[in-house]
């Protein structure tokens, strides 16, 4: 539940029937990972910073007047939307927008903090590897997300609370990273997800909060493909956003993760930088990038925020082959996963990613 880099306690009980105070112990951490771009056009990559596991001694007593008790509870989704109220009160107070729940988001959310809960770890990797915008985009989505994560344990029973609800959202507007995410001006949307567990022994309490911006309308990408299927993206932006140009990043294949080296790593995570960036093809004599290659694929009307890409990782490695760039990171393919990143820029000048689809090729 925590903020930024966390705290958290718990509590060990040696025997119910003593009447001295007893200390808790626990641990509480919280991850972030962020949707604003330096330097999109250099290097469209962005994540969170690394975190750390903290503990802190209380009482049992003193727990419970923190994040209340059985008398205060309330149901799921009594939480789950005063968690959403409380973003939005944040928001509004620094002069935004309101976000709205998001369905797709909510579900990618859900499943992350359940499997964070019931196999006791926090990161933005899942057991399987995959990073959120995998998990978005396997949920059903084509738009940009960025997440934020936190995990609290304990070995004394907790509750549902509106003070806890409200702890997991201070704890995170408190934390720089964690608040930056919540007061991007480009989201439109949000998932947001709190499970709480108890064995009988041990509360295990996990949330994620999933935001998106929706500036367009995209068609899906597969999540495989071999290096000689077809792979078409359209799309149309809305509103203020104007297209800028589509980025295509690689990753090798992810690897199964183990809860305890997640635990241990506590890393954040990030895009991967764009190896080629594709502009519409009346820009050929009009603009290119200078720190990586450049490709004149799109079609249709982007002047308008239309666009369509069509082409197979073969074709698109032939094209590269081509321009004979000087220092190519990504010159010839190989198995792992392609990230197709359509980025844009807001009435403001400012740079940002749309959406971000994942596709696995392994061969």
């Amino acid at each position: 539940m925590p903020a930024c880099r966390c705290s958290g306690s718990g509590y060990n009980v040696r025997d119910f029937a003593m009447s001295v105070v007893m200390l808790t112990r626990g641990l509480m951490r919280s991850c972030i990972g962020l949707a604003l771009l330096s330097a999109v056009l250099a290097a469209l990559a962005f994540g969170a910073p690394a975190g750390e596991w903290q503990k802190m001694e209380t009482t049992e007593q003193e727990l419970h007047d923190r994040f209340g008790g059985r008398e205060n509870e309330i149901s799921l989704s009594q939480a789950t939307s005063l968690l959403i109220a409380l973003v939005n009160r944040d928001r509004q107070e620094a002069g935004l927008s309101s976000v709205a729940r998001d369905r797709v988001a909510t579900v990618a959310a859900r499943e992350h903090a359940l499997e964070m809960a019931s196999h006791r770890y926090l990161s933005h990797l899942d057991l399987a590897g995959h990073k959120p915008s995998r998990r978005y985009n396997a949920a059903g989505g084509t738009d940009q997300v960025s997440e934020n994560l936190s995990y609290w344990e304990s070995d004394v029973r907790i509750y549902l609370t509106p003070q806890l609800v409200r702890d997991i959202q201070k704890r995170w507007m408190n934390s720089e990273e964690h608040r930056a995410n919540i007061l991007s001006p480009t989201h439109t949307g949000v998932g947001v997800a709190i499970v709480l567990l108890w064995d009988g022994k041990r509360s295990v309490l996990t949330a994620a909060q999933e935001f998106v911006d929706d500036c367009g309308d995209y068609s899906r990408l597969p999540a495989k493909a071999g290096i000689d299927d077809e792979l078409t993206l359209e799309g149309e932006l809305t509103g203020e956003a104007e297209l800028i140009f589509v980025g295509v990043g690689y990753e090798p294949l992810p690897e199964p993760q183990q809860p305890d080296a997640l635990n241990e790593e506590l890393n954040g995570y990030s895009l991967p930088r764009a190896f080629v960036g594709i502009l519409p093809a009346g820009e050929r004599f009009r603009r290119s990038f200078t720190d990586m290659p450049t490709l004149y694929l799109l079609r249709d009307e982007p002047a308008r925020g239309r666009f369509r890409l069509k082409l197979t990782l073969a074709e698109l490695f032939a094209a590269l082959e081509a321009t004979r760039f000087p220092t190519a990171q990504v010159s010839e393919f190989k198995p792992g996963l392609y990230y197709f990143m359509v980025c844009a820029r807001s009435e403001e000048s400012r740079q940002f990613v749309v959406s971000a689809q994942v596709v696995e090729v392994r061969s």
